[in-house]
């Protein structure tokens, strides 16, 4: 019997061990998860090129900060920063506003109230909405659509 005692307490031993090396191990993959996750962020920001324009500018503004959101006048800010010139606006905000403003028609963005004001969010899987058309447009393209469907507009 004293063998498998002693074996049983060496078997304990050992799988205490193995424990305790598998938590260090745990360990070291959450830091380096955090460390990859950190620095994937660093590289794989988009950076803002200040020659593309003011749409697309603004739209690299809200992913660089992305899931959060930004107030229209941090854009503005971030925008000054990185060397966009204002100069030849003659309302800067207005034009960031409505920028913004469309960005969230086109379901590029969402908005949302924080502290009574408006902070505007990236919504990089986002389709893009629809535009609205009226009915006379839609009856048409129907009409356009099923005459090509069918050989001509007598359906032949």
């Amino acid at each position: 019997m004293d063998t498998y005692a002693a074996a049983l307490e060496a078997a304990r031993r050992e799988l205490a061990s193995k424990k305790t090396d598998l938590l260090r191990l745990e360990a070291e993959v959450l830091r380096l998860q955090r460390t990859v996750s950190a620095l994937s962020a660093l590289v794989d920001q988009p950076k803002l090129d200040v020659k593309s324009g003011l749409t697309e500018a603004v739209k690299t503004a809200l992913q660089m900060v992305s899931p959060a959101g930004q107030y229209p006048t941090t854009v503005r800010l971030k925008l000054e920063e990185a060397g966009f010139s204002f100069a030849d606006m003659a309302n800067p905000m207005a034009s960031v506003h409505s920028i913004l403003k469309r960005l969230e028609a086109q379901g590029f963005a969402r908005t949302s109230q924080i502290d009574g004001k408006a902070a505007y969010f990236w919504e990089a899987d986002a389709p893009p909405k629809p535009r609205r058309r009226g009915r006379g447009r839609i009856k048409r393209d129907v009409e356009h659509l099923a005459g090509d469907t069918f050989g001509g507009e007598d359906g032949s």
